[in-house]
């Protein structure tokens, strides 16, 4: 009896001494990120899917490839759309660091070697690789499961002629000057979706959903509305790029879907760092401009959120700036983007 008492004893002492450890451990490691305690696991038979600006491969903080990493760790999207990879060596080194820090299996394609600004990330088989012939997007159909393949559209568009930024200076007064301004990146998405492998996609999205997800550079049609017209200079507009992808071809913006009241979920994206903007002497507009969109009755979006700020507008321990990308008060920040990333979970059937 005795023995068994003693034997209860030191199996009692020896869980008291590692829960003890472990909580002592898992406080003093803990560094001043704001992108981890919020994040819940996928559920089984879920995808959750990221869009992430990597600001010029992370070269804009100190340490920024590690960073990257870590907020990808941190998100553990299933597949994910990246944006300003600025080398195809530095995709190689976001897998091979993945790998190495989760010893899970990922792999990686860049749109173009000689200009792979566009990426796609996933742990799953990457089939094929499409679309090629422009430097703003990359296709791929993605084995998710042996039940589910999807058809994943990584995108990019233009920077030039800031949407809101042109409202600002007047240069946009009304829907003819805004489409005038916003032609090229709309005519971007339409190069997009004239893709044959797009509309062969679209054939056969009941069996194979459609994703296309990325930096589109441009607010949303669905966020500059009359509600909120106080947040844009008074204006409602009907942006044409994302209005072209869910009124033309019919698909659905999962952050809007999940959070269709704008005034309590912005969802703002730009920017994590840019506070005031130097051409128009003004506060920095910030807007909505990455997006994960989707088609296809088997996926539906159970959560959305911008990382690493679900909640407030600045991060508590990220700097941000009044000088864009050469201001060194970033160097330290632990987000490496001047983008929020976008995260959606989608249970599929």
């Amino acid at each position: 009896m005795l023995i068994v008492m003693s034997s209860k004893l030191v199996l009692f002492v020896t869980w008291l001494f590692v829960t003890y450890t472990v909580g002592i451990t898992a406080t003093d490691t803990v560094e001043c990120s704001c992108s981890t305690s919020s994040t819940p696991k996928p559920k089984p038979h879920s995808l959750r899917i990221m869009t992430f600006n990597t600001w010029k491969s992370g070269a804009k903080v100190d340490y920024g490839m590690s960073k990257i990493v870590r907020q990808i760790i941190n998100v553990n999207p299933d597949i994910a759309a990246l944006q300003e990879i600025t080398d195809p060596a530095r995709l190689v080194q976001i897998v091979d660091e993945l790998k190495n820090k989760t010893g899970v299996h990922w792999e990686g394609k860049v749109a173009q070697e000689n200009n792979p600004y566009v990426a796609i990330l996933s742990k799953h088989k990457i089939l094929n690789v499409l679309a090629r012939k422009s430097v703003m997007y990359i296709a791929s159909d993605i084995a998710v499961s042996r039940d589910l393949n999807i058809s994943f559209w990584a995108h990019w568009n233009h920077y030039q002629h800031d949407g809101p930024v042109e409202v600002y200076k007047k240069t946009i007064v009304d829907n003819e000057t805004m489409l005038k301004n916003e032609e090229p990146r709309l005519n971007v998405i339409k190069e997009l979706v004239a893709e044959p492998e797009f509309q062969k996609a679209l054939k056969t999205v009941k069996q194979k959903p459609i994703l296309v997800c990325g930096d589109f550079n441009c607010p949303s049609h669905q966020d500059w509305i009359y509600e909120n017209r106080h947040l844009h200079f008074n204006k409602v507009l009907p942006w044409p790029t994302t209005k072209y992808l869910t009124d033309h071809v019919k698909m659905t913006d999962s952050y809007r879907k999940v959070h269709p009241n704008v005034t309590v979920s912005p969802g703002i994206t730009w920017s994590t760092v840019e506070t005031w903007n130097t051409e128009i002497q003004a506060p920095e507009p910030h807007n909505r401009i990455d997006f994960i969109f989707y088609k296809g009755s088997r996926l539906t979006p159970v959560r959305s959120e911008t990382m690493p700020f679900a909640n407030g507008t600045w991060s508590s321990c990220d700097k941000h700036c009044q000088c864009g990308e050469t201001c060194d008060a970033v160097k330290n920040n632990v987000h490496p983007s001047d983008h929020f990333l976008v995260y959606t979970d989608f249970e599929w059937r």
